[in-house]
């Protein structure tokens, strides 16, 4: 996620696999939702009450090691309206999109 709040586009390609086609996509969108210069993160599991009505993180196991994880990103700490979608097959992290 720091990598992402740091707009570092040779930490997303080498560390994480992005594309540059990938990279441009999730740039592109980042002003939808947030304003400029916004640290974007992700909330902690335990992040807001348990009387929350909507949880900030979901995971989902696929019963074979593999699990999908969406989660609404933060915007200097609070929740915006993004939702990151990206699963984990055999311990690598794999994007999937982000939407609202």
């Amino acid at each position: 996620m720091q990598a992402l709040s740091d707009l570092d586009s040779s930490t997303l390609q080498e560390d994480f696999d992005l594309t540059s086609v990938m990279i441009l996509e999730i740039y592109e969108l980042l002003p939808v939702y947030f304003l400029e210069g916004a640290a974007i993160s992700i909330p902690l599991p335990t992040y807001g009450a348990a009387g929350d009505l909507i949880p900030l993180m979901t995971t989902y196991d696929y019963g074979d090691g593999d699990i999908a994880v969406e989660c609404y990103l933060l915007g200097d700490g609070e929740p915006s309206e993004a939702i990151l979608h990206v699963h984990f097959e055999k311990g690598n992290l794999i994007y999937g999109f982000i939407n609202s």
